[in-house]
């Protein structure tokens, strides 16, 4: 790898190190000014692809100081350039790293050589630098090795969950919640949940195929039944101020752009969490008092006692003076025995299923109170509907997902009426989207439930 032009740095390595690692503090660092800033990176340098790895897994670790990102034309290698993103590994591809400035916190700086002053960690580094490269990749990687995780069992069904945490966590992106991220959950001899991703990316927005792979973005790189909250205070928070998301916390605004849950945010107050271990159940609680709001937010995963079933226990308690006015899905990434969906996959409600915008014909097809899909969904075939038809009662609440090809089902019942649904899926998941609306005056607290049964039936 080359720079335009550059001065070697002869500190020793540890003094840099403890700039790049401690986030967030204010102490004078050891260096007047330490920028790692643009690098051509080029196939014949037998280091360029650990440092690529290397400085993409500090960017993700510290997020939280990525303001400086904006989205520009760079080439023709990335149109969007969004924050928290890195370019792809691509011969001569111009790779964004981190800045350090004197008193000053590290932010993910965008930008060309500063010129006089400046001290370039360069390829003598590098050496050295990659010697940590692991320990970094751990902290980076949504899903390390060391991520804290939980298991639960009521001998009936066995799950595995992971544990937030906002620096260890398997999951530390801004859009789902991070409490109660089910990565297995097995009943008789089926699993129903797991990754439906094989690599993660920063540089990915949502998600991309790549030969035969699927790429997933920071913010979408997670498994089994997750829920997302709408943001608060979004519309009325300046660049530069903070807006809520309930099981994430208080973020930071950048722009004046539309929100996009894509997007990974500053995280400036992730609130207190306690957490508290149960042999059939884990409970979760945040505590957030921020932008304007006050809330503890509770949620259990919990399973029944002698019964195939799972209950997902949440409330919200505004402790604040402004209502909380938001809504709430789970998105149910379920990977059935990792099989693709296709025909014998069968989705069910009480009602006669309607749709704005019918499933591919060819994939799946709208039969009475029933979403029956027709071919196995394979490369890049999506099978999405929104489900419309329901009433106001909490009665219809009810999704009943069967594969008859692999003898096993589910049910989904809610306690609180729909407020709209959709299915998506593609080649390695499906998806049964339910919405519920939250309003929470100050001094009140809002409860909700879903409860997941697991069943076999006979193979066809």
């Amino acid at each position: 790898m080359y720079q335009h032009h550059w001065s070697q740095i002869e500190a020793p390595f540890g003094e840099v190190a403890a700039v790049e690692f401690q986030a967030g503090e204010h102490a004078e660092p050891p260096l007047d000014l330490v920028e790692i800033p643009f690098v051509d990176i080029h196939s014949n340098d037998p280091l360029c692809g650990c440092a690529v790895d290397l400085f993409q897994a500090v960017a993700t670790r510290y997020s939280q100081h990525c303001d400086a990102l904006r989205k520009t034309a760079i080439e023709s290698i990335l149109e969007e350039f969004g924050q928290g993103r890195q370019l792809p590994h691509a011969c001569g591809a111009h790779v964004p790293f981190i800045v350090f400035q004197r008193y000053g916190e590290p932010r993910i700086r965008h930008g060309h050589i500063l010129g006089a002053g400046t001290v370039h960690c360069m390829l003598t580094m590098m050496k050295r630098i990659c010697a940590l490269s692991s320990l970094v990749m751990s902290l980076g990687a949504g899903w390390a090795a060391d991520a804290p995780k939980a298991e639960i069992s009521n001998g009936e069904i066995h799950a595995k969950i992971y544990l937030p945490d906002a620096n260890r966590g398997y999951y530390r992106g801004t859009r789902f919640d991070w409490s109660g991220v089910l990565y297995s959950l097995q009943f008789k001899g089926h699993e129903y949940y797991g990754p439906w991703f094989q690599k993660t990316d920063p540089a990915v927005h949502d998600f991309i195929y790549e030969g035969p792979d699927i790429v997933a973005g920071p913010c979408s790189a997670i498994t089994g039944p997750v829920d997302e909250f709408a943001p608060l205070g979004w519309d009325e928070a300046k660049p530069g101020g903070s807006f809520i998301k309930i099981g994430i916390g208080a973020l930071r605004k950048p722009d004046d752009a539309k929100y996009d849950h894509y997007t990974l945010y500053a995280v400036t107050d992730a609130g207190k969490w306690s957490i508290q271990k149960h042999p059939d159940s884990i409970d979760f609680i945040q505590e957030l008092s921020s932008a304007g709001y006050d809330y503890v937010y509770r949620k259990t995963v919990r399973l029944a006692p002698g019964k195939p079933e799972m209950v997902l226990e949440h409330s919200l308690r505004n402790r604040g003076t402004r209502a909380i006015r938001t809504n709430v899905y789970n998105h149910n990434f379920l990977v059935l025995d990792n099989q693709p969906p296709g025909p014998g996959l069968t989705i069910s409600a009480p009602f006669q299923i309607e749709s704005s915008h019918p499933p591919d014909k060819k994939l799946a097809e709208i039969k009475g109170g029933k979403i029956v899909y027709l071919s196995t969904l394979q490369d890049r075939n999506t099978a999405a509907t929104p489900i419309q038809g329901f009433s106001e009662s909490p009665k219809d609440h009810v999704i009943r997902i069967e594969n008859s090809r692999l003898g096993a089902g589910m049910k989904i019942e809610g306690d609180r009426p729909l407020l709209r649904a959709s299915l998506w899926s593609i080649r390695t998941v499906m998806a049964v989207e339910p919405f519920v609306d939250i309003v929470v005056a100050p001094g009140t607290e809002f409860t909700w439930q879903s409860v997941y049964e697991y069943y076999t039936l006979p193979r066809h």
